[in-house]
């Protein structure tokens, strides 16, 4: 665990977050880190997590110098970690549990429970800091992914390399999720699923093949036209499949605020409905569709072309039957 060196786990949590009690005891909130620290894992991976904390344990910790890298990879980790545990661990503080049920013990005569809305809010505020720093972390470890090989060979950025959408900006480009990391890293495999179900049947093996090796070699670069028409389905794609399998808490803020949040009551924030949820995901969808007609059309333009045939666009409206009484564009 990333805290607690020489049973100082308190300060270091009051240092990172400055509105605890340096009262509070940091053995009620511990089993909330050791489980955030786990979701972190899944994240950034076993191996860069394994990395900080070696550097933790051993003595060479906060001495500066040539460590201060190490050093401020523990302090990146250590941060969203403490906001994320400090956040489920407060949902539980806010009462006691006794024999006899759930209760509240305050000093009436200094103190009074907070209102509703004031937890809803300190709640949210907490939330968001939390994933802004994940995002924070995640840039720094773009950043040295040269002097921190853990993270530039683990999963999720061998995956982000191999597709076509490989940077939290290029996503946001198409879609505002905030250039958020974390929501990128957690898509990736749903851009990995779109790519395989709905381009590469487009765009033919070898085509497709042929782009990749190029985008990993540099020698495809975002000023091609094409890679804009390939990434704007894929993104639409990929989101509809984010709405319907993801839990709300991980969609970025953009996505529930435009798509949810107006069609829910104001009271927090609560899970969307499963039928709004279903709606956006076929709003995502057919949005998806039609940018692949899109790419199809210049495919099919592009084949004409190096067949030496005149491309013709194909005119829906033509092959409608006036006799017919049901017709399908």
């Amino acid at each position: 665990m990333l805290f607690n060196k020489s049973n100082n786990g308190q300060s270091e949590l009051k240092a990172l977050l400055g509105f605890l009690h340096a009262s509070n005891s940091f053995a009620n909130i511990q089993t909330d880190i050791l489980l955030e620290e786990e979701n972190m894992i899944e994240l950034i991976g076993k191996p860069v997590m394994d990395k900080a904390q070696a550097h933790y344990s051993s003595v060479n910790y906060n001495t500066a110098g040539e460590y201060a890298l190490l050093d401020n990879l523990v302090h990146y980790i250590q941060l969203p970690v403490a906001y994320y545990a400090t956040h489920n661990y407060a949902s539980h503080s806010d009462v006691t549990h006794g024999d006899d049920g759930r209760k509240v013990v305050i000093d009436s005569a200094n103190e009074k429970m907070a209102w509703e809305w004031m937890i809803a809010r300190d709640d949210e505020a907490t939330l968001n800091k939390a994933h802004k720093t994940t995002d924070r972390l995640i840039s720094f470890l773009d950043a040295n992914a040269a002097n921190i090989s853990e993270w530039k060979d683990s999963d999720a950025q061998k995956l982000a390399r191999s597709l076509f959408i490989n940077t939290a900006k290029q996503f946001s480009d198409i879609f505002p999720i905030d250039n958020s990391r974390r929501f990128f890293i957690k898509i990736l495999p749903f851009i990995r699923e779109s790519e395989r179900k709905h381009l590469l049947p487009v765009l033919g093996k070898t085509r497709y093949d042929d782009m990749k090796a190029a985008i990993l070699s540099g020698d495809f670069t975002d000023k091609e036209d094409m890679l804009l028409l390939i990434r704007v389905p894929l993104v639409y794609y990929a989101l509809s499949l984010a709405v319907k399998r993801l839990s709300i808490s991980i969609l970025p803020n953009g996505i529930f605020q435009d798509y949810i949040s107006d069609r829910i009551t104001m009271k927090a924030k609560q899970p969307a409905p499963t039928d709004v949820r279903k709606e956006v995901g076929h709003s995502f969808l057919a949005d998806a569709q039609l940018e692949l007609e899109n790419l199809e059309k210049e495919i099919s333009k592009l084949d004409a072309e190096a067949a030496l045939i005149d491309y013709v666009p194909v005119d829906p409206i033509a092959h409608i039957d006036p006799e017919a009484q049901i017709f399908r564009i």
